[in-house]
């Protein structure tokens, strides 16, 4: 059962809430002006969920991509892995340089 609360209630019974989502995996659902703002989950929860995600990303990808040629993939995918570490690996050489 998922819990609603206010920012308030949050600050008043933090260690009883942390404790609750800890324990009992019960998840709550922070207000602000009647708004929901954010959802505190356990963190094996969080990872379930980040979990979850990637698999539903995976899935949409490879739908989306299923008539290409997989060596086409491989080669974009390898350019574009290719770019980002140069891109880092400039921002590193110039933050190295300037300090």
């Amino acid at each position: 059962m998922t819990r609603t609360i206010t920012g308030l209630e949050f600050k008043a019974n933090l260690d009883s809430i942390l404790r609750g989502i800890a324990e009992e995996r019960e998840p709550y659902v922070i207000e602000a002006d009647g708004k929901p703002t954010a959802v505190l989950v356990s963190a094996n929860e969080y990872a379930e969920l980040k979990r979850e995600w990637a698999w539903r990303v995976a899935d949409q990808l490879r739908t989306q991509n299923n008539d290409r040629d997989p060596d086409e993939i491989y080669e974009e995918v390898t350019a574009l892995v290719e770019e980002v570490r140069q891109e880092r690996y400039d921002r590193w050489n110039s933050a190295k340089g300037s300090s």
